[in-house]
């Protein structure tokens, strides 16, 4: 089933609620086809979401990271390699839309930013490690 025809089929569903399925079967296509269909922006708040045309609500991107990196870490295969890519695209999209954005929205991100680097402290960041790796997949010319 396409992309579009499923998403006429569950539209009522929010967006967590979609990706929640797709984690708990660990499904990398089917949320590799959300990725490719998704758009990433950031709230005034300074939060870095991901919404799907067609699907109401919105998810975090530093959370959807968490989860992906989480479950597809070591997974080298050419869709998760894909994910993590255009996951990567996103938060560089949202980086570039930070660059733009007003002062207030680049100073709560700021607060943002610093707090979840207070939560992993010297551990392994999932938004660090997801850009090292999807880098270098870019360098072999994945």
């Amino acid at each position: 089933m396409s992309l579009p025809t499923y998403l006429n089929a569950v539209r009522h569903m929010p967006l967590p609620n979609h990706l929640d399925q797709i984690y708990c079967n660990r499904d990398t296509d089917a949320l590799y086809n959300y990725l490719a269909e998704a758009h990433a922006s950031v709230t005034f708040w300074g939060t870095r979401v991901i919404e799907v045309r067609g699907i109401e609500g919105s998810e975090n991107l530093s959370t959807l990271i968490e989860r992906t990196m989480h479950l597809w870490k070591y997974d080298q295969s050419p869709a998760a390699v894909h994910m993590k890519v255009t996951l990567a695209r996103h938060l560089e999209q949202t980086d570039r839309e930070l660059e733009q954005s007003n002062c207030l929205t680049v100073f709560f991100n700021y607060i943002r930013e610093v707090l979840h680097a207070l939560c992993y402290n010297d551990r392994n960041d999932p938004v660090d490690e997801l850009r090292a790796q999807t880098s270098y997949h870019r360098v072999l010319g994945h």
